[in-house]
């Protein structure tokens, strides 16, 4: 069952106002603004089923997204100052949900800092201020380390499979409603992992989808 953070109030503070900062603020207007034109079917989907995980109220001082209705509900900081992630993917993410990594910092991008995404057989020149959509659960990725004397930050917005999963069993726990063992009843979240891929897979763009909207986006 989802619930809040408990953390210290002194760490409390420091991320309302990392949150509320008007660059942070901006961008994660960005990205949702993105996810709703580029990846619709995923967007509405998501912001729907956030919302419908109706988690506990937030207690006093809880850091919070704000006014911005964010499509992704989690955020993770790498303060670095040398961030390099290693060979792994997001397990716990919504497994069709797109992860946004922001990169930040004053290293040399033509020799350090590449993505790498292992199943495409990728890699990408990542510079400061760059941001990338990834599907994080599915896609093994990795960075290139940096070059000594520079420095490497990045922001990441995601959405735990767990909230979507909460939703999906009418907000009740996962172990609420398993069958006992000897028990001839179906496992309700069993049943729903047999489809849920597929359905997610429905909510990425195709590529005639892809070409029409650029199409229409263009005037051409």
């Amino acid at each position: 069952e989802p619930g809040n953070c408990v953390m210290t109030d002194k760490r409390a503070r420091a991320w309302q106002a990392f949150l509320a900062d008007s660059v942070i603020h901006g961008m994660m207007l960005y990205i949702s603004i993105r996810i709703l034109q580029q990846f619709s079917r995923y967007g509405a989907q998501n912001s729907a089923r956030c919302t419908g995980a109706a988690t506990p109220p937030c207690g006093a001082g809880t850091p919070t997204f704000g006014a911005c209705r964010h499509r992704s509900p989690s955020i993770t900081v790498n303060f670095g100052p040398k961030t390099v992630c290693r060979w792994h993917r997001g397990v716990f993410n919504l497994v069709f949900g797109w992860c946004v990594i922001w990169a930040l910092g004053d290293y040399d991008s033509r020799y350090g800092g590449h993505l790498i995404l292992w199943e495409p057989r990728l890699i990408i020149e990542f510079a400061p201020g760059d941001i990338i959509f990834l599907p994080s659960a599915c896609i093994t990725h990795a960075n290139v380390p940096i070059r000594e004397g520079k420095h490497r930050y990045s922001i990441t917005w995601y959405t735990s499979g767990q909230l979507f999963r909460y939703q999906a069993l009418h907000l009740a726990p996962s172990s609420i409603g398993k069958p006992t063992e000897g028990s001839e009843a179906t496992d309700p979240a069993e049943e729903g992992k047999r489809s849920h891929w597929m359905e997610g897979l429905d909510r990425f763009m195709s590529l005639d989808d892809l070409k029409q909207h650029h199409t229409e986006d263009s005037g051409l």
